[in-house]
């Protein structure tokens, strides 16, 4: 069972359009909010001057890219554990968003995946500078291009190698480069090919994962300026300038980082948009659900009361059933407590943070929140529906989730739940961030009518019968026939019962049109009519909607 509630707002009158599912008398949920954000942009960068295009090559047309693993530890244990981890996370690169801005650039295709080889001889380099390393990797792909381990440059789409560096080898100043180099046959063959490196992460010191960024920095710079003379700054004392990702830093310090397609990457300038960004999966999601559970409850007041004569209506009618005993039947409501847990689901948020209103109004932290509510209360066995009712409402939050309980506040109203999630995962000073605003409507029950219960088994019983002889002698759709009499349309509309109807009274209006229909074909009109208003009365949201909503025509009258 799954009934769609659309529910009023807190203002008399105002229809707020969230649609809230309730799977039972307990569990909830709202549905699925994707943001449409197609990329981060940064507020700011480190950048140096404009990136211009220098007329040399780049990785145009779908680049392939090849892992080389330098050294035995990549064979065995921890190295092949993370070797898996590192084929796997650039396959997901390259099967990402992350490219889809350097069309600016000319790449017309972004790069695609070659394969990876281990390379255990010679041995990779120990401590060494940046630029020793760079010339260590150049040599290295010479070779293997010599031994034919990789196909001359000229054969077929140019190669982007990138060398993962094992344990002890070290450098200062950098986490990876990027350079050119050629390869010459004798005697007019010179073919340059394209390679970087990125150094090894130590999981006792620092996340494997973010080495990928050290990669994905590395890709982007290879393809937009592979042999230095594509697309950079032109900075004085400095021929080839900064790179498109290398700008990719706040306040100087803080590189701008994000999780794409369950990569971790670095951002890259980006010429259309004037900033650093980082293109994100375009399936961010967050959704809010929930349960209620009772605390407590006390009685608020008791009562006798006798059956109304429209109760028996159909006796009339030769439905024994509908012979309601004329006596007196008891009658009580209780005060009741609620608890509300709300959680925060999400999709693609690394590590999901929320921001939580209810009615609009922020919560931080714990404490306790006043609001004043459309309430509905009870007096006697009558629904009164009052407006502008204060309720104190205690709370407490985490990053996924939140508490509210309602302390006796003497009547059934709706909150509003909504939070405002962003991924704590970023860094670096966002100007455009992926935030989702998930919404759900929770029905806080504060009072309770219950009323004895032979007199429900009396009138169930009658409402059966009457619905058994209304299918006996008419077409189920209760279309009016010549000679019918008029039918009496009280106007009920399940779209608007409030949420804390839940799935109980909400299934009592449905059976309440079944009804309506039965009563108005059966019973003489004004019979019909005392048995269709006493029946809503009898349904406590029912009742408390058909009274909002005569407020809110008066309302609109005035």
């Amino acid at each position: 069972m799954d009934p769609r509630l659309c529910v009023i707002t807190p203002k008399l009158g105002i229809y707020l359009p969230v649609m809230t599912y309730h799977h039972d008398e307990r569990e909830f949920s709202g549905i699925w909010q994707h943001p449409d954000v197609p990329a981060l942009i940064f507020a700011d960068s480190d950048f140096r001057g404009p990136f211009t295009y220098h007329n040399g090559p780049v990785g145009g047309v779908g680049t392939p890219i090849q892992l080389v693993f330098w050294g035995s530890w990549w064979t065995g244990g921890e190295g092949a554990h993370r070797r898996a981890m590192v084929e796997a996370r650039t396959r997901a690169l390259l099967d990402s968003h992350y490219f889809d801005e350097l069309g600016q650039y000319y790449i017309t295709q972004k790069p695609v995946w070659r394969g990876s080889t281990i390379v255990t001889s010679p041995g990779a380099p120990g401590a060494v500078s940046p630029r020793d390393a760079t010339k260590a990797v150049l040599d290295l792909i010479d070779d293997l291009i010599d031994d034919d381990v990789f196909p001359d440059p000229d054969d077929g789409p140019r190669i982007g190698f990138i060398v993962l560096m094992p344990p002890g080898f070290a450098t200062t100043e950098a986490d990876g480069a990027h350079q050119h180099d050629y390869d010459w046959d004798f005697p007019f063959d010179k073919d340059n090919y394209w390679a970087g490196w990125c150094r090894y992460f130590d999981a006792a010191v620092e996340d494997p994962e973010t080495m990928m960024q050290t990669v994905a920095h590395e890709i982007v710079e290879m393809i937009t300026d592979p042999e230095l003379d594509g697309w950079h700054t032109d900075v004085a004392g400095d021929d080839t300038g900064g790179e498109i990702a290398d700008t990719a830093l706040s306040g100087g310090m803080v590189w701008q980082t994000a999780w794409v397609n369950g990569v971790n990457v670095q951002g890259y300038w980006s010429n259309k948009h004037n900033a650093c960004i980082i293109p994100i999966d375009r399936d961010y999601g967050a959704r809010l659900s929930g349960s209620i559970t009772e605390q407590s409850r006390s009685l608020a007041g008791s009562g006798l009361f006798r059956p109304e004569p429209a109760d028996s209506a159909a006796c009339s009618t030769k439905l024994p059933e509908c012979c309601i005993d004329d006596r007196g039947y008891g009658w009580s409501v209780y005060s009741v407590t609620e608890k509300a847990t709300v959680h925060l689901s999400t999709e693609r948020y690394f590590s999901p943070v929320a921001t939580w209103f209810v009615n609009g109004q922020r919560l931080i932290d714990a404490g306790t929140l006043r609001l004043t509510v459309d309430m509905d209360q009870f007096s006697g066995r009558d629904v009164v529906s009052a407006t502008s009712v204060p309720v104190d409402l205690q709370y407490s939050t985490t990053n996924t989730s939140l508490q509210i309980t309602a302390i006796s506040p003497g009547g059934n109203f709706d909150l509003t739940v909504s939070c405002a999630v962003r991924d704590d995962s970023i860094t670096g000073n966002v100007a455009t961030d992926v935030i989702a605003s998930p919404q759900v409507t929770v029905g806080i029950v504060g009072a309770v009518l219950e009323v004895e219960q032979a007199y429900v088994d009396q009138l169930s019983a009658c409402f059966t019968a009457m619905l058994r002889r209304y299918t006996e002698l008419h077409a189920p759709s209760g279309k009016p026939r010549r000679g019918d009499p008029i039918n009496y349309d009280p106007g009920l509309d399940l779209a608007v019962l409030p949420a804390y109807a839940r799935v109980r009274q909400y299934e009592q209006a449905r059976e309440a049109v079944k009804l309506i229909r039965a009563a108005n074909q059966l019973l003489d009109a004004e019979s019909a009519r005392g048995f269709i208003d006493n029946l809503l009365a009898g349904i406590p949201a029912v009742a408390a909607a058909m009274k909002r909503r005569s407020m809110t025509v008066t309302a609109q009258a005035v």
